[in-house]
């Protein structure tokens, strides 16, 4: 019988069975038994780019990022606020420490006149010089007063000014911060991603795995029925029957075809633990387990 020399195990079993029922079967239509298929779709994920990463990073801080500018910010408002109630308030107690002391000369000048027309002496000089020196000492206290609240008036505009610089440059500021917190957070995600690629490759691989193993035990399984078939329906030929038609030729010739694709250590490794094969070779089966038992050895 000719048949291409099988190079995996199904392909090995398959030509076995056409080989016995070329040999021993007299034809009858086989009904296979039918299975039902395991349907396990394989996780389809596509991994997240770096664009994509700084985008969701971005997103997740965007709110704490938000908050901690407005925060910043506030808190600068509410300081400006305050330096500038400050110098209305620092305004007004110029005003009125000016008045005061206006009102307190202008009295004194006043009580000088009516003591100076009391004694008569209201066009002398020495009258003149007294009010003289209240009109000096009261120009010098306005003065003093105007020197005090102009030097606390510039301390709080230069608190102004440095604050209002700073609220100027507060989103660049944070923008820089932010970028490390993102930049960690993209590291973060990235670690995560990397994580649930591992899980989707071993949960896909895990059901390719049981896929082959099922198809194996199908592919066996309905191998033993149709075998069992066989020996139903099959002619009573004896084995010298068989050697001269060339039945365990062909067999041997189909299993150590496949056998002599692998290692002698790996073919009789496998060989010695493959006891389907008994029922297409029968007594030769202990023949090939020595054969490749010699070849490890030699």
């Amino acid at each position: 019988m000719e048949f291409t020399i099988p190079t995996t195990k199904p392909e090995m079993y398959t030509t076995l069975m056409r080989i016995f029922h070329y040999y021993r079967i007299r034809y009858d239509d086989y009904e296979e038994a039918i299975t039902q298929p395991i349907v396990v779709s394989p996780i389809v994920y596509t991994q997240k780019t770096e664009n994509q990463m700084q985008q969701i990073a971005t997103a997740l801080l965007a709110g704490e990022h938000s908050r901690e500018v407005y925060k910043a910010k506030a808190e600068i408002s509410d300081s400006l606020y305050k330096i500038a109630a400050e110098k209305v308030a620092l305004t007004s107690k110029g005003e009125t420490l000016i008045a005061k002391a206006e009102e307190s000369f202008d009295e004194a000048i006043k009580k000088v006149g009516y003591v100076s027309e009391r004694t008569g002496t209201e066009n002398t000089d020495f009258y003149a010089k007294k009010v003289l020196d209240l009109e000096t000492e009261k120009a010098k206290k306005i003065a003093e007063i105007n020197a005090s609240i102009s030097s606390e008036m510039g301390s709080l505009t230069a608190k102004e000014t440095a604050l209002t610089e700073k609220l100027s440059e507060i989103d660049d500021d944070f923008a820089a911060i932010h970028a490390e917190d993102i930049a960690a957070k993209v590291i973060e995600l990235q670690n995560e991603e990397s994580e649930l690629m591992r899980s989707v490759l071993k949960y896909n691989n895990t059901i390719n795995e049981k896929s082959a193993k099922y198809l194996n035990a199908v592919a066996e399984t309905k191998a033993k029925l149709r075998i069992e078939y066989m020996k139903i329906r099959q002619v009573s030929f004896g084995k010298d029957d068989l050697v001269e038609m060339g039945y365990y030729r062909d067999a041997i010739s189909c299993v150590t075809g496949y056998y002599d694709t692998l290692s002698a250590s790996d073919a009789y490794n496998d060989i010695k633990n493959e006891a389907n094969l008994i029922p297409y070779l029968e007594d030769y089966y202990e023949t090939i387990i020595y054969l490749y038992k010699t070849r490890v050895n030699s």
